[in-house]
Order: structure tokens, then C-alpha cells, then sequence
């Protein structure tokens, strides 16, 4: 019970995220229109705009994240929702994956 609690807060809190990221994401594409140079995001820590030019063909790069935790077995993984969630922030700030291009 106090699993799903957690869990529930979790998802919560990454709905929020996504939200904000969402917007800011928004933001800063409205900035590239105009030509404006994009500030790098100060409320996350470690995760710095990149430098470099995106790749050639970046619109097919995909990625797909799953987080087991076997919570059944004898020795259940703790932490694959903040792992999801680090990879995730990982792929759409540093790298520049779209929300269409994870799952």
C-alpha cells in the first residue's frame, strides 16, 4: 500500500515535470523561429544545452526506456523509476529527444 502511494506521488511529480518541460520546450522553439540564442536550464542541475549542432537524420533517433523492479522476487531492484526518470531527463535536455521520440 505505501508502494502505491509512492509510486502515485511519483507519477505526479513526473506529469508536473512533464508539463513544465513541455512548455519550456515551446519556448525555446519559439525562440529558434525568431533566432534567439537559448539559455541553458538553470532548474536542472547537470544537464547542460548542448553545444554542438544536432545531428543529421536526429528526427528518426527513438529511444525506449523500461524500468523493472521485481518487486515480487526475493530480491526486489529499488530505483528504476528514478533511474526512468534521469535517463529520460538525459535524453530530452542534454540530447534533445523530442516527446515523440520516447517511450
Amino acid at each position: 500500500q505505501k508502494l502505491r502511494e509512492r509510486i502515485a506521488a511519483v507519477q505526479a511529480e513526473i506529469e508536473t515535470c512533464e508539463q513544465a518541460t513541455s512548455r519550456r520546450e515551446a519556448a525555446l522553439s519559439k525562440q529558434r523561429e525568431h533566432g534567439e540564442a537559448a539559455a541553458p536550464a538553470a532548474a536542472m542541475p547537470g544537464l547542460v544545452v548542448p553545444q554542438r549542432p544536432l545531428p543529421t537524420g536526429h528526427q528518426r533517433r527513438k529511444a525506449l526506456l523500461v524500468g523493472i523492479n521485481y518487486t515480487t522476487s526475493h530480491a526486489p531492484l529499488k530505483g528504476c523509476v528514478n533511474d526512468l526518470w534521469n535517463l529520460q531527463c538525459l535524453l530530452r535536455h542534454t540530447l534533445q529527444y523530442g516527446d515523440d521520440h520516447l517511450r
